[in-house]
């Protein structure tokens, strides 16, 4: 990051980093494939790292991550100034509401306290059925 961008160069940093600790899930042949579903040995802290060190003061950044691994994101958010501000789970459908298998997090570099948990997001309408209304939605051209 730091070769190829100067510090707090953007306003907004999206990141949908490798969901899967090393050594973990399915491991694939390819190494494009498997830098792109595992973390390295920092975890997610190089990811955090990076968007601190992209975004502007006060400047927005959002991550998807599972939910199951929320409190190490939040830490190392924490290490680096950013503060939650908005957070949404996410499900795949409304059955299926008692895990959530994601969560979408928005934040703000030096941003102070303050955090909005949104109603969950689904996915689907229903099990095998077609996108929510919400999706469909992002989805419309």
């Amino acid at each position: 990051i730091r070769e190829n961008f100067t510090p707090e160069s953007f306003s907004l940093v999206i990141c949908n980093p490798p969901y899967y600790a090393a050594g973990t899930g399915r491991t694939s042949l390819s190494q494009e494939s498997l830098r792109a579903r595992h973390l390295t040995a920092d975890g997610i802290k190089s990811f955090v790292e990076g968007a601190a060190y992209c975004v502007k003061n006060k400047g927005r950044i959002v991550f998807i991550y599972p939910a199951e691994r929320l409190m190490e994101l939040l830490y190392s958010f924490y290490e680096k100034s950013i503060e939650p501000k908005t957070m949404q789970f996410i499900y795949a459908y409304p059955e299926s509401s008692h895990v959530s298998k994601l969560v979408l997090i928005e934040a703000i570099k030096n941003g102070g306290v303050g955090l909005t948990i949104l109603p969950p997001c689904y996915i689907y309408a229903h099990k095998g059925g077609p996108y929510s209304a919400a999706i469909a939605l992002m989805y419309r051209p």
